[in-house]
């Protein structure tokens, strides 16, 4: 396996949706996710193909709209297919109690 760098995105206290994370232009087949502590919660990525302004753009589910999988307390590390999107953002179907630190990075074989 190949593996891009780690990076953090951020869900904010009483927030539901992080910060982008921008994965690079490697064609990354997989996004491996690790998460501290957090409130129980189905979890999905949105992705994103736009480059010039990702704050702004559209962030779309990442295939079916039902979440990727749940994350009950934390401690928990996962990894998604992510079909060579470079901008991925953390959903949660609930909002967290406290502000929330997500390390993600892109891989492939």
């Amino acid at each position: 396996m190949i593996y891009g760098n780690w990076q953090t995105v951020t869900i904010a206290n009483t927030a539901k949706l992080s910060d982008f994370a921008n994965l690079g232009r490697d064609g990354w087949e997989q996004a491996q996710m690790v998460f501290d502590a957090m409130t129980a919660a189905d979890i999905n990525l949105l992705v994103s193909i736009t480059s010039t302004d990702t704050i702004n753009s559209t962030f779309y589910n990442l295939g079916s709209a039902k979440p990727a999988f749940n994350c009950l307390t934390g401690n928990f590390a996962t990894e998604v297919n992510l079909g060579g999107y470079q901008f991925a953002k953390v959903n949660c179907t609930v909002a967290q109690g406290a502000e929330r630190t997500i390390k993600i990075r892109g891989a492939r074989s």
